[in-house]
C-alpha cells in the first residue's frame, strides 16, 4: 500500500469544487437525454453491484425500489449533474485511500485506542479550533509526516483534516453558522461533499450519489453517456431485466427462515422474491383456514344481502401461478407460528409434499363449491378432476421467531415438508447510530452494534437461549437515527422486550440496576438520565468497547 500512496497524486479540493461547479454551469445541454440501450445497460450493472435496492432503467429514468417497496426515479437530466461531479469523488477516493493508511500509522506509533474519538472531530472548523488538543494534534501530524513524503501532498492533506471551509466551501455556510459536512469517521463522508458540492436539493440526493460513483468508476459508462442524443425520439421503454433471482426454470420449495428477532430474515425473503409476483401475509394467533384461503362472506347488493367467494392470499397466489406457468411466483407468510399453522393450512398440508420438479407430489380434491368456482372464473378453465396441486412456479417462504410468546409449535409432520435457513447474528451489517446512555453520572453516546453485543454476551453466558438476543437489525436505521429517537426506541422497544420478554422471569438485575423494581421506575430514571445499568453490564460494555477499539462519545 505504501508504493500505491505514494503514486498518488492529490488535488486542491478548493480547487476543484469551483472547476465543478464551472463545468456543470457552462453546459449547453442539461435537460433529459434519451438513454441507449447500451448505457442502460452499463449503469443498470453498476447500480447493481454497489446497492441493493431493485433497478430498473427506462428511456429517460432510472427507478430504484427499495427493501421497503419504495420508489426513486432519477431522472436522466440528473446525469449531467454526475458527468460533472464525478472528478470530485475520485479525488475524494484518493484521500480516503491516504486516510487509511496515516489511520495505521498513527496506530504502529502509538495506540488505536483514541482514533477513533480523533476522527470525529476533524475535519476541524479552522486549524486553530480548540475541538482537538495539542497532543492529539502533534501526533496526527506526525502520522501524517511519516506517511506522506510529498511535500504537496503533504500540504493538501493536512488542509484536508485541519480546513474543512477547504472542503465544505466557507462561502456555501450562511453567515455566522459553520460549515457544513460530516467528520472523517463517518462512512458517507464522500457523499456529504460531493452533494453539498453540487448545491442540488434533491430528495434523492443518496441515489444521486450511488450514480455519481459509476461515473467515477467507469470510464466507459463516462463515454457511453457522452454518446447519447438528447434529440427527441419516439418514446420506447428500455427493456433489461429486473435484479431478481426470478428464473423460468426456478424450482418451486417451502422454505422458512428462522431466527433472533432482527436478524434479517424479512429483508432476506425481499431480496429473494420479485414482488411483482409475490403476495405477502401475517398470521396472529386469530388465522383461521377461512382467512388463508378464503370463504364465502355477505356483503350489500342493491339493498339485498348476498354472499360471494372472497379469496384468501393462498388462493390469489395460486391463481397467478397457475394462470401463468412461465413466471415465478412467491406466497410470503410472515411470523409462520403465530398461529397454529397445520390447522391453517388445513387440507392444503398435503400439498406441501414436492416432487423432483417442485410441483406437489399429491393434490386434493376441492368439495367446496364456493370455492372451486372462484377457482374455475378465475383460472378460465376446469381444475382436471376438481382437484388442486401446488405448481412448480410457486415457492412458499415464511419467517418464524421462536422468541416469542405468542408461537405455537409446528408439529413434526408441519416440520419435515420445509426446509429450514437459520438467520445468525451478525453484526457486520447492522443499524447505523448512537445509543445515549448514563454511567457514572455521564451522559454518553455508544454505537447500537456494540450496545447490543453488550446484552447478548451477558444473556448468554447465563443460558438465555440465542433466539432470545438482540439481532443486528432489532432496531431500525430510522430509530435511531438520533438522541431523541433512540431514546424513545429504547424506552418503548428495546427495553420492554428485555424486561417483559427475556428476564420476566428474573434475572433483570443482569442487565439493570437491581434497585429498579418496575418497569415505570426503569423508564422514570431513563428519562432522568440516570444510572439504570447493572454493575455487569457497565463492565462488559467497556470490556467490549476496549476491544473493539471503539471509545464511548461523551
Amino acid at each position: 500500500m505504501t508504493s500505491e500512496i505514494q503514486l498518488l497524486k492529490l488535488q486542491d479540493l478548493n480547487k476543484l469544487i469551483k472547476q465543478c461547479r464551472e463545468h456543470y454551469q457552462n453546459l449547453a445541454y442539461k435537460a433529459d437525454v434519451r438513454f441507449s440501450h447500451h448505457f442502460a445497460q452499463l449503469i443498470t450493472e453498476s447500480l447493481n453491484k454497489d446497492i441493493k435496492d431493485t433497478v430498473i432503467p427506462h428511456a429517460f429514468s432510472i427507478e430504484l425500489i427499495n427493501d421497503k417497496k419504495l420508489l426513486a426515479f432519477i431522472s436522466s437530466s440528473c446525469f449531467w449533474i454526475a458527468e460533472s461531479f464525478w472528478p470530485l469523488n475520485s479525488a475524494l477516493d484518493d484521500y480516503k485511500k491516504v486516510l487509511d493508511y496515516v489511520k495505521k500509522i498513527y496506530t504502529k506509533e502509538y495506540t488505536n485506542k483514541n482514533l477513533d474519538t480523533l476522527l470525529r472531530k476533524l475535519p476541524l472548523e479552522k486549524e486553530d479550533s480548540l475541538e482537538i488538543t495539542n497532543d492529539e494534534k502533534d501526533k496526527w501530524n506526525t502520522a501524517i509526516d511519516i506517511a506522506i513524503a510529498d511535500s504537496e501532498n503533504n500540504a493538501f492533506f493536512k488542509r484536508f483534516c485541519f480546513d474543512k471551509t477547504w472542503i465544505f466551501l466557507e462561502e456555501d455556510s450562511e453567515e455566522g453558522k459553520k460549515a457544513e459536512g460530516k467528520k472523517l469517521n463517518r462512512g458517507d463522508f464522500n457523499q456529504s461533499c460531493v452533494m453539498l458540492a453540487t448545491k442540488m436539493v434533491i430528495a434523492s440526493s443518496s441515489k444521486l450519489f450511488n450514480i455519481i460513483k459509476c461515473f467515477s468508476n467507469s470510464l466507459e459508462i463516462r463515454e457511453a453517456f457522452a454518446e447519447l442524443s438528447n434529440e427527441e425520439e419516439d418514446f420506447r421503454e428500455v427493456s433489461l431485466p429486473v435484479k431478481t433471482i426470478r428464473q423460468n426454470n426456478q424450482k418451486g420449495i417451502n422454505k422458512i427462515f428462522y431466527g433472533a428477532p432482527g436478524t434479517g430474515k424479512s429483508h432476506t425473503i425481499d431480496q429473494l422474491i420479485d414482488t411483482n409476483h409475490s403476495i405477502k401475509t401475517v398470521f396472529h394467533p386469530e388465522t383461521q383456514y377461512s382467512d388463508f384461503v378464503g370463504c364465502l362472506k355477505p356483503s350489500m347488493q342493491n339493498n339485498e344481502i348476498c354472499y360471494s367467494f372472497i379469496p384468501g392470499p393462498f388462493t390469489e397466489v395460486i391463481i397467478k401461478a397457475l394462470k401463468n406457468p412461465e413466471e415465478h411466483y412467491y406466497l410470503v407468510i410472515e411470523e409462520l407460528n403465530r398461529a397454529p399453522a397445520a390447522a391453517v393450512f388445513g387440507d392444503i398440508f398435503q400439498l406441501l409434499d414436492r416432487d423432483e420438479k417442485g410441483q406437489s407430489l399429491y393434490n386434493i380434491n376441492i368439495t367446496d363449491e364456493s370455492w372451486l368456482k372462484y377457482l374455475t372464473d378465475n383460472l378460465k378453465t376446469q381444475l382436471k378432476n376438481n382437484r388442486l396441486f401446488i405448481p412448480s412456479n410457486l415457492s412458499i417462504f415464511a419467517t418464524m421467531n421462536s422468541s416469542d410468546q405468542a408461537v405455537m409449535p409446528l408439529d413434526t409432520a408441519f416440520k419435515r415438508r420445509w426446509y429450514f435457513e437459520y438467520k445468525k447474528l451478525d453484526f457486520n451489517n447492522c443499524a447505523l447510530g448512537d445509543i445515549p446512555i448514563t454511567i457514572d453520572e455521564k451522559n454518553q453516546k455508544i454505537r447500537w452494534s456494540i450496545f447490543a453485543q453488550t446484552i447478548n454476551l451477558i444473556l448468554s453466558k447465563n443460558s438465555i437461549p440465542e433466539d432470545r438476543l438482540l439481532g443486528p437489525w432489532f432496531v431500525s436505521n430510522e430509530e435511531i437515527l438520533d438522541i431523541e429517537h433512540a431514546k424513545n426506541t429504547l424506552s418503548g422497544k428495546v427495553f420492554m422486550y428485555l424486561w417483559d420478554d427475556v428476564l420476566r422471569h428474573g434475572n433483570r438485575h443482569l442487565i439493570f440496576d437491581d434497585k429498579i423494581t418496575t418497569y415505570g421506575n426503569l423508564i422514570d430514571k431513563f428519562e432522568k438520565d440516570e444510572n439504570i445499568f447493572s454493575t455487569s453490564f457497565i463492565e462488559e460494555l467497556n470490556n467490549l468497547t476496549n476491544k473493539e477499539s471503539i471509545t464511548i462519545e461523551q
